[in-house]
């Protein structure tokens, strides 16, 4: 008996210790952001907030952690915005290998391609989602 005892309690222990791992794993049931997607929020918060500088420091530590066509996207907007071109265009190109078919980094990087004089202008002056 004692030992049938100890067997129903040990399954019950391997029981409980394996609800506290799915747990541990899963957040209790709720879904947990990839670090990556935290910092791409974080650094747009900045950016909206006119803390450019914190935006770019946290868009570099977002493409550290996991590339992303939209924080590339994001950074190349910043880099056209600070005058720094070919860095833009350079980030357009990398998050284009990510996401060939993004119209926005498409877009993005025809317009920076122009010379600066003929840039935005046009039927072609706003990214496609804002032509919708």
């Amino acid at each position: 008996m004692q030992v049938m005892e100890r067997s129903v309690a040990r399954r019950r222990f391997l029981g409980i210790c394996s609800l506290g791992a799915m747990a541990l794993t899963s957040g209790c049931g709720g879904s947990v952001e990839p670090e990556e997607l935290v910092v791409f929020k974080e650094a747009m918060a900045a950016v909206a907030a006119g803390d450019k500088a914190k935006g770019m420091e946290l868009l570099n530590k977002c493409l550290e952690i996991k590339p992303s066509h939209y924080a590339y996207l994001e950074r190349a907007r910043l880099r056209m915005e600070a005058k720094e071109v070919p860095q833009a265009i350079d980030d357009c190109k990398k998050g284009l290998e990510l996401d060939p078919q993004n119209s926005e980094l498409q877009w993005l990087l025809s317009q920076l391609e122009k010379p600066e004089g003929q840039r935005f202008k046009g039927p072609d002056a706003l990214p496609p989602a804002s032509r919708k």
